[in-house]
């Protein structure tokens, strides 16, 4: 069915995306030295807007996890055997997926819910902090590790990646380390350098999200 392809694709161009981001990984969780924290402080808990690209984020103690709902309109008629209306819902005996869905004349409109997690303690990720920013380290091998910086101040939070060529360059120059042209970069930089790194423009790039006011309707 449509939705189903599309969805698929849209999966598979998400996870080239994020492999292809990876620039940079670090031979041990970072900052080198900062002790692992159990858990993410209350301050960042919460649910934050990405307007620009209609994201939901959801931030708990222990796991960051964005929403996307994904819309389609789509013909009765490409609808397969297996598939079924039943009310508002589109059920699919195979893989027992369901979509709410609306009638709209001949056509069907449909929303989907695409969730991806971005961090969680439970997954053997690492968490540190560092001069008032927070590290999400997650495995990238069984040797290195692959790095978000993520800060928070007034609302907005951000969560930024390594992902350029001017910082590959840098984190070379600031490391001493090579690149042998194999992707990505794997480096074992001290919490010094680290920082030295941030300080000229290293984490440039990532999402920014606005946290959603807390309702006063209770009040």
């Amino acid at each position: 069915m449509k939705i189903v392809n599309k969805l698929t694709i849209g999966l598979f161009i998400a996870c080239l995306s994020a492999c292809d981001a990876t620039t940079v990984t670090f031979s041990e969780a970072q900052p080198s030295g900062e002790p692992q924290l159990s858990q993410l402080p209350d301050s960042l808990t919460g649910t934050f807007f990405d307007h620009d690209n209609g994201t939901v984020l959801t931030v708990s103690r222990s796991y960051l996890i964005t929403r996307d709902t994904l819309k389609d309109t789509f013909s009765y008629k490409i609808l397969q055997p297996y598939e079924t209306i039943r009310g508002d819902t589109l059920f699919n005996g195979r893989t027992r997926e369901q979509y709410p869905v609306r009638k709209a004349g001949d056509s069907l409109f449909t929303g989907y819910v695409l969730t991806d997690t971005i961090f969680d303690l439970e997954r053997k990720n690492v968490l540190k902090a560092y001069q008032q920013q927070y590290f999400l380290n997650r495995p990238w091998d069984d040797s290195s590790w692959a790095v978000q910086k993520l800060t928070y101040r007034n609302g907005v939070l951000h969560i930024r990646r390594i992902s350029t060529r001017n910082e590959v360059e840098m984190m070379e120059a600031i490391t001493g380390t090579k690149d042998d042209t194999t992707r990505p970069l794997r480096v074992s930089p001290s919490k010094e350098a680290l920082g030295e790194f941030i300080k000229e423009d290293g984490f440039i790039q990532g999402r920014t999200f606005i946290r959603r006011p807390v309702s006063n309707s209770a009040q």
